[in-house]
């Protein structure tokens, strides 16, 4: 009799579940889960760190490694992906105190929820051209704080809930960082604002 081995499905597996099989050294399950994240999360160091993509491999590398070795303190209760981004956020964080610099935080990010948001207005490519360029100019004036609630909310489509654990602070107070943001932008991209641009229109 010849027996089948059947080989498991790990796509199936919810993160947490996973993460309860990393605790047990299933390589098969850390693969799955890094195929998850990687690109998410060396796309979230790229933007953070303005653009150093070896650095944002480097991060990304110590960051999975660091999953590996702190897997036994992960708590299942809690939603892997905030689990995650806590420790991404922490490792920009203390790279920020070491540098004391910031960077690039443009690419990819939501433009059409951040406009939407801001009351301002994309019309066509050039005009999107325009608004990368002043809104990264923009970004890269705002504080630790504001910039990472910025980035986790627009460019990683993270919850205002899972942010305020993240970041431990209160959901309130991200909700307010974004208002901030969002109030500001609109104040100092105000030739985007749709009222600003038919008044324009009107006067040529």
């Amino acid at each position: 009799m010849k027996y089948k081995f059947l080989k498991t499905n790990y796509t199936k597996y919810s993160d947490e579940e996973l993460m309860s099989l990393i605790v047990r050294n299933n390589e098969a399950a850390f693969n799955e889960l890094y195929l998850r994240y990687s690109s998410k999360l060396f796309a979230f160091f790229t933007r953070m760190f303005y653009n150093d993509t070896d650095k944002a491999k480097d991060f990304l590398q110590d960051l999975f490694i660091k999953i590996i070795d702190k897997s036994d303190t992960y708590n299942p209760q809690y939603k892997f992906r905030t689990w995650i981004y806590t420790l991404a956020s922490n490792m920009c964080k203390n790279e920020f105190r070491n540098i004391n610099s910031k960077g690039n935080l443009i690419n990819n990010f939501n433009f059409d929820s951040i406009a939407t948001n801001s009351n301002i207005s994309l019309i066509d490519s050039n005009d999107r051209a325009w608004f990368n360029k002043k809104l990264e100019k923009e970004i890269n004036t705002l504080s630790e704080e504001h910039s990472l609630s910025f980035v986790l909310r627009y460019q990683q489509d993270l919850s205002y809930k899972e942010i305020a654990q993240i970041m431990q602070c209160p959901e309130g107070t991200v909700k307010s960082r974004i208002f901030y943001v969002l109030k500001n932008l609109a104040l100092k991209m105000n030739e985007f604002n749709p009222k600003t641009i038919l008044k324009n229109a009107n006067n040529q």
